[in-house]
């Protein structure tokens, strides 16, 4: 806020600076002027200004003299109100604390807006290197250091769940951290979001195991810059910008070598190395990263580093085969990313056939827009009939009325008039008529009369006024218009004659269909555009005052294409003023947009004779007629024998010694030069001297295309001549400018001339509907989910083993599909319970991943079942012949197709990797499921002594029956840990040699005891042969060998690496 002093007693100043302002008078009438100039000084005083009060007494002698009166008694405390003192001691410090609640808001909070910066396939989510920021801040502050001056260790680090972050709004998250053990945990909304353990660097300890990168020793281009890096990321749905876009160049070539940017933040130098190691992974897939082994930050040595590389960039290196990144102070060991599911596309494609369009429609494609107004002509026919019968005429009468005319079935009239649509004028005021009235020829007249003033309106928007409004064919001709003007900006003039219908939103919309990026200027000359209804103006649409009888275009702005809906007709004009009237207003080689009605149906004449009131029409002869009589040539018309488009060009003549041919040739290249000469030579050359490229190549010619890209550059003298013709003569097998058959083609100057069995015409987009995937009949298919975790999304897709041979080759023996069963893998991966990027291999980006196992026959007939790594719900499968067996002759195919998974996986376990020996003892953990029931019979047959856990009473029934040999001493109860008293007591103590454990992690954890006898007996050998809880997307193998178990098995996955059993 400004403070002013005002000299004078006028509120001038005042009013000038106005209310944001302090205003301080020295003087103001009728008061103490004295007091008043020293309240102002008080004021001054309040408002911050630092006055020297000296000159206004007299001088004070120091010391004080001893009589100088005390002014303590004239000073008191209020103590009317009371307030609450806070102690230190009210508040815990901050090494008490182990919980912090944090609060995220990118709208209100300044220091959290880059987070927006953070889009993944169109949701903003919180950084998983935020989630460790978070935990370092709140460590730090029990130390009561900024958290950027304290080296720290990151480990075993979980991202448990995303959490996206609203554009308004706060988000709280709960940071928990255990002093003894560091770990912590990072929760929103009541769930863990992150965990992890973290602690701070000991004294003199060295963090980063390895030197920070340098410049590298080899040679290194940087191939792919900034924009490049980011739009391969953008492609897999990675959508950042603003500070979390630090990556400078890379080289992805032999290392992953790079250059980060450091902009003082950690949450963005971190997730920057996260990016740098995914982006060197070729499939396109979204990935999340969903474990770190460890993370080693030290400031210290990041601010060393990035004083001595300024702006250049950190240097960054990501090693894939130790999976570790490095860049300035900071050191990533072990992420492993997830794939996330892509957002479902909500917008529908845009799908477009490219087809040969004639510019002059034929009589066969007259007679099919016909066609299309034939039924509610009909209809229309048949309406008029009933007025006329109910007026007491006879047919013959009728006839005189409505000339030929031609009327619809009863119920499809019927169906007209229950239901008329919107555009169906001529329906509604036919029906009016007949409702209204009476039988008389009088009132028969005032009638139509009426009902012709109250609904002409409607009557401009009737059916068959507008048909021809539509993308085909009044888009052809507009691509005509952008194709032979300009593909930026386009300037469209529509000439109104009074009417409320416009011409304007179907030119507008389907110019935006033609190009996306083409800006229409559109303006409407109407006589008085203050009627026209806002709503029938798109947006943008510019309106000027015209008056339709004067012959000036003083006001009327020069465009490329001027539309008008009729031939406007004023009291003593003819057709050939108006035409001539239109040859003034139009530019030279600009287009005219006619929609004119050059016929009448027998309803509308009905009403026309009726109400003595003419509807105006001309034929498309005599319209042709005056247009070419005043310099315009007919370029395009497009006619339903009612009503026609007639895209007309205003010429000049062409001078045939100014233009230029360059025959194109697919079997060699000598042109090219000479065509390069020759567009710059005719760069600066006046309009309508061309060079005309001629494809001497029928049908496969690339000429169009070429034509097409030099227009983009500098070709506007470019012009195409090209023979599609599918049949019939080659009319243009000798094209010269000086022959005067060309003479049309080159006034008329249009791009393309593309000749197709008798017409012209060019090559147009014309949008197709889409309904969905096509639908194809093949034998070879497979069943994959659309969506995972929607199961009523699955479908069948056709497979790419059409292509593959039906016998043996390396790529495997071609099976036919009889029975493919259900596997818990398929159910968990379909219902989206385990990710794809749980299973080995490459199999996270296969097409699909159900089905495990089949039964059917091979190419020589034999029944066989096998085993797959994906796609085993098909109609055919690839199989690896060492994993294909023949099926006995006592089974059938639907029992054999549920044998090779699970005695595939219990053999590989037992025998290949437990090694276990006749006379041994096993412990089979949920024996009544497939693989359980597998691993009992091979134990059995071997001699083995097997013990089995069942969780309830039926399941131990139905396995007595089906392995007699098992009695009661065998059984366990698999709900509890008493199976490891029951196995210790039948063993004498020693417990089994071998387990096979089928069950979920949180299960098997607690029952590795029964391994471990009590009296110091050798332990035995566990064997995990189950899918487990894969969902967090850790190896099985990889958690056996943390907690040090003796073996761990993925089933199916080591199963497929190994050699064929």
């Amino acid at each position: 806020m400004s403070t002013s002093v005002n000299v004078t007693a006028s509120a001038i100043l005042r009013r000038a600076l106005g209310s944001s302002a302090s205003c301080l008078g020295l003087m103001k009438k009728g008061v103490d002027n004295v007091a008043f100039f020293l309240s102002s000084l008080g004021k001054l005083h309040t408002l911050g200004v630092q006055l020297d009060l000296a000159p206004l007494y007299p001088p004070v002698p120091w010391p004080l003299p001893r009589g100088t009166p005390n002014i303590g008694h004239l000073v008191s405390w209020d103590h009317s109100q009371q307030w609450n003192v806070v102690s230190w001691s009210d508040f815990p410090t901050l090494s008490q604390v182990s919980e912090e609640v944090i609060e995220v808001d990118l709208e209100s909070n300044e220091g959290d807006a880059y987070i927006a910066g953070h889009q993944l396939d169109g949701r903003v989510l919180f950084p998983a290197t935020g989630y460790m920021v978070l935990a370092w801040k709140s460590l730090t502050k029990r130390c009561g250091k900024p958290f950027d001056q304290v080296p720290v260790v990151f480990e075993d680090i979980t991202l448990h769940r995303a959490t996206i972050i609203p554009r308004s709004g706060s988000v709280k998250f709960l940071v928990n951290i255990m002093r003894a053990s560091g770990d912590f945990e990072v929760c929103e909304a009541g769930t863990v979001a992150a965990s992890g353990r973290i602690r701070t660097a000991e004294k003199g300890e060295k963090l980063l195991e390895k030197e920070p990168p340098g410049p590298p020793a080899e040679t290194v281009t940087y191939e792919l810059q900034a924009d490049d890096i980011y739009k391969e990321l953008r492609l897999r749905g990675y959508e950042y910008y603003g500070s979390f876009r630090g990556i400078i160049k890379a080289d992805l070539n032999t290392r992953q070598y790079g250059k980060l940017n450091w902009a003082d933040n950690w949450v963005t130098f971190i997730d920057t190395m996260l990016q740098f190691s995914i982006l060197g992974n070729p499939v396109r897939t979204l990935r999340l990263p969903v474990r770190i082994q460890s993370c080693r930050v030290d400031p210290e040595i990041h601010a060393k580093i990035y004083e001595k590389a300024g702006d250049a960039g950190i240097d960054v290196v990501y090693n894939p085969y130790l999976n570790t990144c490095l860049a300035g102070g900071v050191a990533i060991t072990g992420l492993k990313a997830s794939i996330a599911p892509r957002r479902a596309v909500q917008q529908t494609p845009l799908l477009e056939d490219y087809q040969f369009v004639s510019y002059v429609d034929d009589e066969k494609a007259s007679s099919q827009r016909e066609s299309q107004i034939r039924e509610y002509v009909e209809v229309c026919c048949g309406v008029a009939r009933r007025v006329l019968e109910s007026c007491g005429k006879n047919k013959a009468q009728i006839s005189d009325v409505m000339n030929g005319f031609r009327e619809a079935p009863e119920q499809v009239l019927n169906r007209y008039l229950e239901n008329p649509g919107d555009n169906h004028g001529l329906l509604k005021i036919l029906a009016t008529i007949q409702k209204h009235t009476d039988g008389s020829a009088a009132s028969l007249v005032a009638t139509v009369q009426s009902a012709l003033a109250a609904h002409k309106e409607d009557l401009e928007r009737d059916f068959l006024n507008t048909v021809l409004y539509e993308e085909d064919p009044l888009r052809h001709l507009l691509d005509v218009v952008v194709e032979n003007t300009s593909t930026k900006k386009i300037r469209v003039l529509e000439l109104a004659d009074g009417g409320s219908t416009l011409l304007a939103p179907w030119v507008t919309d389907l110019l935006r269909l033609s190009n996306i990026l083409l800006k229409t200027d559109y303006t409407v000359a109407h006589p008085a555009p203050d009627k026209i209804a806002a709503e029938l103006l798109p947006e943008g649409t510019k309106t000027i005052k015209w008056d339709c009888t004067s012959a000036s275009k003083d006001g009327l702005p020069e465009t490329e294409l001027i539309v008008l809906r009729s031939v406007i007709l004023t009291s003593g004009s003819s057709l050939e003023s108006q035409a001539e009237k239109l040859n003034s207003l139009c530019k030279e080689n600009g287009f005219v947009l006619l929609a004119q009605r050059t016929a009448l149906t027998p309803a509308e004449m009905f009403l026309s004779t009726i109400s003595k009131v003419p509807l105006r029409f001309h034929t498309r002869k005599t319209l042709e007629a005056a247009f070419l009589a005043r310099g315009f040539h007919v370029v395009g018309l497009k006619t339903n024998n009612v009503c026609t488009l007639l895209l007309l060009r205003k010429t000049t003549p062409v001078d045939v010694t100014k233009q230029e041919v360059i025959r194109v040739k697919n079997t060699g290249y000598d042109w090219v030069e000479p065509l390069k000469t020759k567009i710059a030579e005719f760069e600066n050359r006046p309009t309508g001297e061309n060079v005309w490229l001629f494809g001497e190549d029928a049908n496969i010619s690339g000429v169009v295309g070429l034509t097409n890209c030099l227009r983009q550059e500098s070709g506007t003298h470019v012009r195409c001549i090209l023979n599609a013709s599918v049949k019939g003569s080659n009319k243009v097998t000798d094209f010269r400018p000086s022959n005067p058959e060309n003479k049309e083609i080159l006034e008329k100057d249009l791009v393309m001339n593309v000749y197709r069995d008798g017409q012209w015409g060019s090559y147009r987009h014309i949008v197709t509907q889409f309904h969905g995937p096509p639908k194809v009949t093949t034998p070879y298919a497979f069943l994959n989910v659309q969506t995972r975790g929607d199961l009523s999304s699955l479908q069948w897709y056709e497979s790419p083993l059409r292509y593959a041979s039906p016998f043996t080759s390396a790529n495997g023996v071609l099976c036919s599909v009889y029975y493919a069963p259900l596997n818990f893998r398929d159910i968990m991966l379909a219902t989206g319970k385990l990710p794809p990027d749980a299973l080995p291999g490459n199999l996270a980006t296969s097409d699909c991943v159900l089905g495990l196992e089949f039964s059917g026959r091979d190419p020589k007939g034999r029944r066989v079942m096998g085993s797959v790594a994906s796609q085993g719900m098909a109609t055919a499968v690839n199989a690896d012949p060492g994993f294909l067996w023949e099926v006995p002759e006592s089974w059938s195919l639907e029992e054999a197709s549920t044998v090779p998974v699970a005695y595939s996986t219990a053999y590989y376990a037992l025998v290949v990797r437990g090694n276990m020996r006749r006379g041994e003892s096993l412990l089979v953990h949920s024996g009544s499921g497939g693989v359980g029931q597998a691993a009992i019979s091979i134990a059995l047959s071997m001699g083995c002594m097997v013990f089995t856990t069942v969780g309830s009473k039926e399941k131990r029934e139905f396995l007595r029956r089906r392995f007699p040999q098992l009695q009661d001493r065998n059984f366990a109860n698999s709900r509890d840990l008493s199976f490891e008293d029951h196995i210790l007591y039948e063993t004498k103590g020693r417990a089994v040699n071998d387990k096979n454990d089928g069950r979920k992690e949180e299960d098997w954890q607690d029952g590795t005891r029964s391994q471990s006898p009590r009296d110091g007996a050798p332990s035995g050998r566990e064997l995990l042969s189950s899918s487990g809880d894969r969902r967090q997307g850790e190896p099985v193998g990889q958690r056996l060998r943390c907690r040090r178990k003796d073996r761990g098995l993925q089933p199916s996955a080591d199963i497929q690496r190994a050699s064929p059993c």
